[in-house]
């Protein structure tokens, strides 16, 4: 372990080399003359300052793994996020490994157990709920620096990078209540994988502000399959004809909503009104009214909180930050809503 109070600057002074270099060093993310980077390990390596593992994988000239870990098949939101955590990873000089987690909170315990086994330095999870009881205890227990990415629990003293999902729905759902929409259906996204849960909390808060009463049949809790959810979808127009817009969570419900929209004969913007959070940037979202998902801030905050948690293991006992990131719809997307 570190030793208490070693900081970076001590690892600089001792090395004879800026703060910066001894970053770079740590974290793998530039090349750095070879006697100088022996000398930071050393120095390190006396110091007791970062895990054992870390500087012995680093003086075999290998760079850091980071595991990034989340329910991936079924979610394309949680896939895009994914892709793009291990896409910065590796400019950053990380090696990521990507594990599915099947929205199982045992498969994730699972999982973290294998990695802390192959000796990884660093995860980034978007966890499954229980796992404060499951896999948190483990991370814990073998001082594995990690981050949280669309986790948000105030609970978990640890940098959580969230997208704020319940302001983006919020946001194209009051578009939509602004501009003559009397009874939008919201279709949520699985609570357990998709934060469905912040997805109602902002529809509700547009439609309440505006003095609307939010019924039941207005919160549908999506298929994850598309056939389902066209049938889902077909089932709920059935039901109610006043309905004149549709909110959907995730882009992977667009395809499935135009396909029922059109076998009816219905046309977008003029019989019924659609808004999507576009979650995973597919090229069937652009003709919604749309909230983007910052994919990329999120994983760019998310893999600079790795890379100071690399270089300063005990930033994470004592910082707790969590950073909710948003894009607020561009007058170009609310001026999509035909």
């Amino acid at each position: 372990g570190t030793m208490a109070g070693v900081g970076m600057k001590d690892v600089a002074s001792r090395a004879g080399v800026s703060i910066t270099t001894v970053s770079h060093v740590l974290n793998g993310t530039r090349r750095v003359a070879e006697s100088t980077r022996m000398r930071v390990l050393e120095a390190a390596a006396e110091l007791g300052y970062s895990s054992p593992r870390t500087v012995r994988s680093l003086r075999a000239g290998a760079s850091p793994g980071i595991a990034i870990v989340g329910t991936l098949l079924g979610n394309a939101g949680g896939t895009a996020v994914a892709l793009e955590l291990a896409r910065q990873a590796t400019d950053a000089g990380l090696v990521p490994f990507l594990l599915d987690t099947g929205a199982n909170v045992h498969t994730e315990e699972a999982a973290l157990s294998a990695l802390i086994a192959h000796r990884l330095d660093a995860v980034i999870i978007s966890p499954v709920p229980g796992w404060r009881r499951h896999s948190l205890p483990r991370l814990r227990r073998h001082a594995i620096p990690f981050a949280v990415v669309n986790g948000n629990d105030p609970a978990v003293v640890a940098p959580q990078v969230s997208t704020d999902y319940q302001q983006g729905i919020r946001d194209i759902t009051a578009h939509l209540l602004d501009h003559g929409v009397r009874y939008p259906v919201l279709f949520y996204p699985d609570r357990r994988i998709a934060n469905g849960s912040q997805h109602m909390r902002g529809f509700e808060e547009a439609l309440v502000e505006r003095g609307h009463r939010v019924t039941r049949h207005q919160l549908v809790g999506a298929h994850s399959s598309p056939r389902a959810l066209r049938r889902q979808i077909a089932q709920v127009l059935d039901s109610c004809a006043h309905i004149d817009a549709l909110v959907l969570g995730s882009s992977a419900m667009c395809v499935p909503a135009m396909a029922e929209i059109r076998r009816r004969g219905l046309v977008p913007g003029r019989d019924i009104r659609l808004a999507v959070f576009d979650d995973s940037h597919l090229p069937e979202a652009q003709s919604f009214l749309r909230a983007v998902d910052p994919v990329e801030e999120v994983a760019e905050r998310a893999i600079t909180e790795i890379t100071r948690l690399l270089g300063e293991p005990d930033a994470a006992a004592t910082r707790h930050r969590t950073c909710l990131l948003y894009t607020s719809p561009s007058p170009r997307d609310l001026s999509t809503s035909r």
